[in-house]
């Protein structure tokens, strides 16, 4: 009784010595080729004078493998629909990954049937597309 006493002491030691591994993910993203396009984006608000022309607001889904490539490419074409409405900025920009379920997880229907949710990545990009004074 001793013996399994000690093992059941030296077991719950060894697992709350346990380490949890810390993931960080770092995130930059390059204006800078837009601003040769003398087109200014921002995540911030704009402190200078202009008049806003709009909100852009766009829905994609992506693949898992493409999700960063597919994140430039929704900065362009929100670049493109502004520069089409006359803008020369997008500013409170932002871009925000979701992941969201295609069925509904019920757990009765899962465990009977062969059917489980689907979750698909979905990226959400908006920003107020606006027309810069040149002072």
């Amino acid at each position: 009784m001793k013996k399994l006493f000690y093992l059941a002491m030296v077991s719950l030691i060894i697992v709350s010595c346990s380490t949890t591994k810390e993931t960080v993910k770092c995130n930059f993203e390059d204006f800078s080729p837009y601003q040769t396009e003398d087109f200014y984006v921002s995540s911030l608000d704009y402190s200078g004078t202009y008049t806003p022309v709009g909100e852009i607001s766009i829905e994609a889904e992506t693949c898992k493998n493409t999700s960063s490539k597919s994140h430039d490419q929704l900065l362009k074409t929100a670049i493109n629909m502004a520069k089409e409405k006359g803008a020369n900025g997008l500013v409170n920009y932002s871009c925000k990954r979701q992941v969201v379920c295609t069925q509904k997880a019920n757990k009765q229907i899962h465990a009977y049937t062969k059917y489980k949710p689907v979750y698909k990545e979905v990226y959400v990009l908006s920003g107020l597309a606006v027309k810069i004074e040149n002072n």
